[in-house]
């Protein structure tokens, strides 16, 4: 390993340059993109430099152009007072046609070759169509997100746009955009070969539907027979806790009810379940008994109805997501 000398260091063959963050590689950039200009009488388009980001490409293309402009003025004698500048002016042999090279190069900074990775293998791609097979007018992609965010929206205008309302109310309960569904994809669509557990099998959303529909039907017949007698049991029973966070007190069994009454009314199965139903489960029921045995605990068919309908719900809407 040796020391680097950016005014003696060879312009040909292969050379690696080792160099931590802020130890002036963009300043040794600048020295050889002069030497190729000077000593090699190269244009700005014939000197190709590559980085990493945009953001690098820039702040280079600047640096470049700033380093030529200081060569101009040390030409001119009032340039800064950089040794390395100077002394690689000082062995110029024709001050004058130096002075023109770079006024030249200046000028044509926008043609210079400094690109990204990506963006000189895609000019290369277009300069060489022929060659390479690959077409003029070709779209470059930095990232795929632009491209899982479209095939994403056509996904969800094919397949959402023409769902029945109550279907579509429990995907934008899940997702409300494109974007939500992809991220909650993560990366798992670049891995063909995972394996989802519990494994559903492709007719079992299907047979979970028409499963439920007739439970539906009897959770909404029998609130409509016997809904006034099943909530004043709720209300009265005293076994029940009266909590208003986890109970059954009226500020939170009064909404329920209330959901009770629109559910039991609508004409389609819903998708979407308010959670506040789950105080007709006799499971929740049961869990929600004090210890006292002064009095019976509600009992009624209804609570073992919904706590079927209710589970093999859940099961429904799991296997669709």
């Amino acid at each position: 390993m040796h020391p680097l000398d950016p005014l003696n260091l060879p312009l040909e063959g292969r050379i690696l340059i080792e160099a931590s963050a802020g130890t002036g590689k963009t300043f040794t950039i600048g020295l050889l993109f002069l030497r190729l200009l000077l000593e090699r009488g190269l244009g700005v388009e014939q000197i190709l430099v590559v980085t990493f980001t945009r953001a690098a490409t820039e702040e280079l293309r600047g640096r470049v152009r700033l380093r030529i402009r200081e060569a101009l003025d040390v030409l001119a004698g009032h340039g800064p007072d950089d040794v390395l500048l100077q002394e690689l002016l000082a062995g110029v042999q024709d001050p004058q046609e130096a002075a023109i090279l770079l006024g030249d190069a200046l000028t044509r900074m926008d043609e210079a070759a400094i690109f990204t990775i990506h963006g000189f293998c895609q000019r290369m791609l277009q300069e060489h169509a022929f060659e390479s097979g690959a077409p003029f007018e070709m779209e470059f992609l930095e990232t795929e997100e632009p491209l899982q965010i479209r095939i994403m929206e056509d996904f969800w205008r094919q397949r959402l746009y023409s769902i029945p309302e109550e279907e579509a109310a429990w995907v934008l309960s899940l997702w409300k955009t494109p974007r939500d569904l992809l991220n909650d994809l993560d990366n798992h669509p670049n891995h063909p070969d995972l394996q989802y557990i519990p494994v559903i099998a492709e007719d079992e959303p299907a047979r979970l539907t028409l499963q439920l529909e007739p439970l539906c039907e009897q959770v909404q017949q029998m609130w409509q027979e016997c809904g006034k007698e099943i909530a004043a049991m709720l209300k009265s029973n005293q076994r029940l806790s009266k909590s208003k966070t986890t109970g059954y007190g009226l500020s939170r069994l009064e909404p329920a009810l209330e959901e009770m009454d629109r559910f039991t009314r609508k004409t389609a199965m819903p998708w979407l379940l308010p959670s506040s139903l789950v105080l007709f489960t006799s499971t929740t029921i049961a869990a929600s008994l004090l210890k006292s045995e002064k009095h019976e605990p509600p009992a009624h068919p209804f609570f073992d109805l919904f706590d079927r309908f209710h589970t093999s719900h859940q099961q429904m809407t799991h296997c669709r997501r």
